[in-house]
């Protein structure tokens, strides 16, 4: 199994770990408003952008024990289209922890040239002593891409992109210089140095439900990630690992990363009013994902950990049944850091 190392032997660390062992992850909420479009799914309760919450949820998901810290990549999200840029806010993130793990989830390809997110990419890893983790998506928001000007080609197109921006990256950490001559990039004795620490590079994600998204992780990739029940994951999975087949990969060599939602508490009566309360924010909305628009609580319920501590820990053992090692955690209560506290205490122990 491929093993990640770090130069700093204080933060020396095998990224896949024991093959028992459940890690958990911290989503961070670059855009805010509770009539914020579809997003208000994610942060329904987080009113307005504020730099001090960001900061301090950051630094106190690390003492809490998180392993890692994620932020969605996006330009004109939030309510009135405010959103913090995911690459200089991962940045000061990592300059201001000691051990937790950074990165984007999931980085939108047509944002950036990868040849530049390779360099970005590689002097955050040095600085950071290691720290860096990339997750890659193809896209999918087009209002963004308009109002800044950037071409938003078909989903078969961006989907081929990304495999090539992907190929293009490992390239330049992996290689002294680079000569591509591609479909859609094309690099010249182009050099990445100094390299990243992580050996051979920083761990890749990619995150999408499609089967040319799969195939790409199970070719390319370190990891996989999606979200739903337990369930539609495990279906995923089940194509993930007839895609390694294909390419000849070890299907254990990829780690699985589950991105969801969490609300969690110890009074039940809160637990149902919130949940009631953020359903109907949902389904109001200028706009409603498709999974949203038509279920019922018991539904929407399983798409999520929703509930006690102890129905948050059956949850979780449902997931990692199917095959997670990495639950990236989004508290639908933040800007509070109550429901964090409780499942740090309560829930996270119980997978150690």
């Amino acid at each position: 199994m491929r093993r990640y190392t770090y130069v700093d032997s204080a933060l020396a660390h095998d990224q896949r770990g024991d093959d028992e062992r459940l890690e958990f992850g911290f989503m961070g909420h670059p855009f805010a408003g509770s009539r914020a479009d579809v997003r208000i799914l994610n942060c329904p309760f987080y009113e307005r952008i504020d730099w001090n919450t960001e900061k301090n949820a950051i630094l106190e998901a690390e003492k809490l024990g998180f392993g890692s810290v994620w932020l969605p990549d996006h330009l004109s999200m939030g309510e009135g289209g405010t959103t913090l840029e995911n690459w200089t806010t991962i940045t000061t993130f990592l300059n201001l922890t000691e051990k937790i793990r950074a990165g984007p989830l999931c980085v939108c390809n047509s944002f950036r040239q990868p040849s530049l997110v390779a360099k970005m990419a590689a002097t955050l890893d040095i600085i950071s002593h290691g720290r860096v983790n990339i997750g890659f998506g193809a896209g999918w928001m087009p209002l963004e891409h308009e109002e800044y000007g950037i071409p938003f080609p078909s989903a078969k197109m961006r989907v081929e992109m990304l495999r090539e921006a992907i190929v293009v990256i490992k390239s330049l950490w992996e290689q002294d210089k680079v000569t591509f001559d591609g479909k859609y990039y094309k690099l010249k004795d182009a050099i990445c140095s100094p390299k990243p620490i992580q050996k051979p590079h920083p761990p890749i994600w990619i995150g999408g439900g499609g089967k040319k998204m799969m195939q790409i992780a199970a070719e390319l990739c370190d990891g996989y990630n999606w979200f739903f029940s337990p369930k539609e994951y495990g279906k995923k999975l089940e194509i993930l690992e007839r895609s390694c087949s294909e390419f000849g990969r070890d299907y254990r060599q990829i780690r699985k990363s589950w991105l969801g939602h969490v609300l969690v508490s110890e009074d039940r009566k809160w637990i149902e009013d919130t949940s009631e309360k953020w359903l109907r924010m949902v389904k109001s909305g200028p706009r409603v994902d498709p999974w949203v628009r038509d279920v019922t609580m018991e539904q929407f319920r399983e798409n999520v950990i929703m509930g006690t501590p102890e129905e948050c820990v059956e949850k979780v053992e449902e997931f990692k049944k199917v095959g997670v090692d990495l639950l990236i955690t989004w508290f639908t209560d933040y800007p509070s850091m109550q429901g964090a506290r409780l499942f740090a205490r309560e829930v996270i122990p119980e997978f150690k």
